[in-house]
């Protein structure tokens, strides 16, 4: 009995021993597994035409990685990417009050526009990820406010639109130029402006007046143009015959002249032989 018990507490140490030595696999197992799923949460992607930005613990660092696979440390490190190639931003419902206190709506107003890569860092820092929501965004707002409180509705719907681009593209850029943020306004296309349907069936009565009172205009034109080629072509008949009678004229004189002068000649020469015969009977 004295040796059954002795091995039998052997055999429980051995046993506890293996279960030690599991335990402490499992453990190491479980940690580099841990280990490996924390390094691989570290690895993005930069999409072409975008560079990255790093936050650490809140704070921008001061490097960007291009476009392919990078790795950051995860948790404390957030990634951004910021596009540098042409992007069009595009701003919806814009109202617009003219002078005369007609409000009308810009359905949509697109800016192309591309921040330079050499600029990424001091823009997002000063004006954060969403720049463009205070360079494009809000600025058309209030670019298409000042511009409508001193245009009448005419201007804003007719006279001026074919301008309006351009001058929204300017007021742009020139508040990115003043504020250095590296972001250039390549062009601007606005939509036609929604005006109320009354005012439109106005505006379109007026066009069509003035559609007929401009082909009236050019139907003139194109009578006085006639009027003044064919007063044209008679005084240039009237030249053309003026000239013709008047060298008619002169051949006639020509050959009156010249009949003159043949029967001068003949009278000369009548007059010589007379003289001829009598100086011959003088002599006999």
């Amino acid at each position: 009995r004295h040796c059954r018990g002795i091995a039998k507490q052997l055999l429980g140490i051995r046993t506890e021993q293996s279960i030690g030595i599991m335990v402490n696999s499992g453990n190491v197992a479980v940690g580099m597994v841990c280990l490996l799923a924390f390094a691989a949460a570290g690895f993005h992607n930069v999409p072409e035409g975008h560079v990255g930005v790093y936050y650490r613990n809140g704070a921008l660092l001061n490097s960007t990685t291009l476009p392919g696979l990078h790795w950051s440390f995860p948790v404390i490190t957030r990634v951004a990417h910021v596009q540098i190639t042409l992007q069009t931003d595009e701003v919806h419902e814009i109202p617009c009050g003219t002078r005369g206190g007609t409000v009308v709506m810009f359905s949509k107003i697109e800016v192309v526009n591309q921040l330079h890569e050499d600029s990424v860092l001091s823009t997002i820092r000063r004006f954060g990820l969403e720049y463009d929501k205070t360079f494009v965004f809000d600025k058309i707002h209030h670019e298409i406010n000042q511009l409508c409180s001193q245009k009448t509705l005419r201007d804003v719907y007719i006279d001026e639109f074919d301008v309006l681009d351009d001058k929204l593209r300017d007021a742009l850029q020139l508040d990115c130029n003043k504020f250095n943020t590296g972001v250039s306004v390549v062009a601007v296309r606005a939509t036609k402006p929604r005006i109320p349907p009354q005012i439109l069936e106005n505006f379109e009565l007026m066009e069509a007046q003035r559609a007929e009172f401009l082909v009236a205009i050019e139907r003139q034109k194109v009578i006085e143009v006639d009027a003044r080629t064919a007063a044209m072509k008679a005084r240039i008949e009237a030249q053309r015959a003026a000239n013709i009678s008047a060298i008619q004229s002169q051949q006639q004189i020509d050959s009156q002249i010249a009949k003159q002068k043949i029967a001068n000649i003949e009278d000369e020469m009548q007059a010589a032989r007379k003289r001829s015969q009598a100086d011959a009977e003088v002599s006999l």
